[in-house]
């Protein structure tokens, strides 16, 4: 992650509010949030948990692993609300899914259907090469029998 890159994102989604009132949305200082804006220090896991609950922006774009913000109501599989987890599963944090963990949940989803979909892909083509090679050594058997055959 390139920490001048988060800062110059987390500054655009700031606008016009000030350092001091989106660090007390988060729940962290303006001096936190000003380093963070020049790329001097590295975001907590914790202040990404916040600005994905906050923000409603997906982790992806704060990484800088995007370039475009997603909104995480928009990956399948994600509600606004918090979501117990199932009583076999058990956590560090509780017993409720961040929005960073529903979100990691549902791009791990989005990237299997993903590899499925490229995987497909894959075999299509790669069929309709195998098909292709094998009418050509169709063609060229069938030239060398009717060379055999004068």
């Amino acid at each position: 992650m390139d920490t001048k890159e988060f800062g110059r994102r987390l500054k655009k989604y700031r606008g016009k509010t000030s350092q001091e009132k989106l660090g007390e949305l988060l729940g962290y200082g303006q001096t936190y949030i000003s380093s963070l804006e020049k790329g001097l220090s590295n975001p907590s896991i914790e202040l990404l948990d916040k600005l994905v609950k906050t923000t409603k922006i997906t982790s992806s774009y704060w990484l800088g692993e995007i370039d475009e913000a997603i909104s995480i109501k928009d990956l399948p599989g994600i509600s606004e609300n918090t979501v117990k987890k199932p009583p076999s599963q058990s956590s560090i944090t509780g017993d409720k899914f961040s929005a960073f963990d529903m979100e990691l949940d549902s791009l791990s989803s989005f990237f299997r259907d993903r590899v499925k979909h490229e995987i497909g892909t894959v075999k299509d083509s790669t069929f309709k090469r195998v098909r292709e090679d094998i009418e050509e050594l169709h063609i060229m058997l069938k030239y060398e029998q009717d060379k055999n055959d004068r």
